[in-house]
């Protein structure tokens, strides 16, 4: 286990907690992992803040302030997907403190990241050179740039996200003349600058498969483009049943198919008895497979990874296969290694889907 997911999995659930949690031997088709007893035991799961992205291109520092009466822990990272050597930097701010953080450490990848695992009001913002930019707020595969008043060359600097190669569509709205767009295909964690002419009134939006980070910049101005609620449309397979879950706190979730009528009756069950909630052992693939997105994220962006197949429903997990939605996204090439399923000790059923939720991203 990467020394990242340690970490994360540390400050969700604390060691003293599981360290009180008898150990038991698995079977050997149970991952040939140690098991781990966690069912009423389970800690309390901590609301889940969203990511700020930030390229490190003409990105000096980066100021944060916490806003609230409460302590605030955060870290600055990169995928372990793209460096696996670079160690996190935990950052902690007291009450309504605000610190200016030095990002050397990040400065020789191409973009990097602000996260926490505690929904405390956060203002982050870039400083690069005499400007200084508030960074938005949250993964999303589409970004819009609000009009702009001016004719104006400039550049977009935009970051794939996700391990997986993705086709991102640009489209301009203008004010007199039809919508025009064009499309590009962006490899995974690539970075890549477009030169752009925008005439008064113009306004811009990516729409990817997979989250996307980007900025525009000219002689006179830098700003983030918004992440937005995603407008991707999935297919999802008729023969399926799909389903959603969530942490405790309904911040977070995932979507999980099967056409099994044992696992399809045995999750319905658990829907209409909470009490019986068992983990779900899911395989995981790459991609988001045409129906995994987080459907309580007022965004519903999509995964970079989905279950591929149900392996059961269980009462023991190993440690090695728990975490969250978020820690699998930002590390989902080293987890397809290690260890390539999921067995999220906090998550439970919360309900069945339609296709057209499936489809939409939008709950009914």
């Amino acid at each position: 286990m990467s020394k990242t997911r340690q970490k994360e999995r540390a400050k969700l659930f604390p060691p003293q907690k599981i360290s009180s949690i008898p150990i038991l031997k698995s079977k050997p088709r149970l991952l040939h992992q140690v098991l781990v007893f966690i069912m009423l035991l389970l800690p309390v799961c901590r609301g889940l803040a969203q990511p700020w992205f930030l390229p490190t291109e003409g990105v000096d520092s980066v100021f944060l302030q916490n806003n609230s009466d409460q302590p605030q822990s955060l870290w600055l990272s990169s995928p372990d997907d793209i460096a696996h050597l670079v160690e996190e930097s935990i950052i902690e701010l007291a009450p309504h403190e605000s610190k200016t953080i030095d990002i050397s450490a990040v400065k020789a990848l191409p973009w990097f990241q602000v996260k926490s695992y505690i929904s405390v009001p956060v203002t982050a913002k870039a400083n690069m050179g005499e400007k200084t930019l508030k960074v938005p707020e949250g993964r999303s595969e589409t970004l819009k740039l609000p009009r702009v008043l001016s004719e104006q060359d400039g550049q977009l600097q935009l970051a794939n996200l996700s391990p997986n190669t993705q086709k991102v569509i640009l489209k301009w709205t203008h004010l007199w003349l039809k919508p025009s767009g064009e499309e590009i295909t962006l490899d995974g964690f690539e970075q890549r600058t477009l030169n752009f002419r925008l005439y008064p009134g113009d306004q811009f939006t990516l729409e990817g498969q997979y989250p996307l980070s980007a900025y525009w910049k000219n002689d006179s101005q830098k700003q983030f483009l918004k992440p937005s609620v995603s407008e991707q449309l999935f297919n999802p397979d008729p023969a399926e049943t799909y389903f959603l879950m969530s942490n405790h706190e309904n911040d977070q979730s995932y979507v999980f198919h099967s056409h099994d009528p044992r696992l399809i009756a045995e999750a319905r069950k658990e829907i209409n008895n909470p009490e019986l909630r068992k983990i779900l052992f899911g395989r995981i693939e790459q991609g988001h497979g045409e129906f995994n997105r987080d459907l309580l994220n007022p965004l519903h962006n999509a995964w970079s990874w989905h279950i591929s197949e149900v392996l059961e429903f269980g009462t023991f997990a190993s440690q090695s296969c728990d975490g969250s939605p978020a820690i699998v996204e930002d590390n989902v090439n080293s987890w397809m290694v290690h260890p390539g399923v999921i067995c999220f000790w906090n998550y439970k059923i919360l309900r069945e889907l339609t296709p057209s939720e499936i489809s939409s991203g939008k709950l009914n």
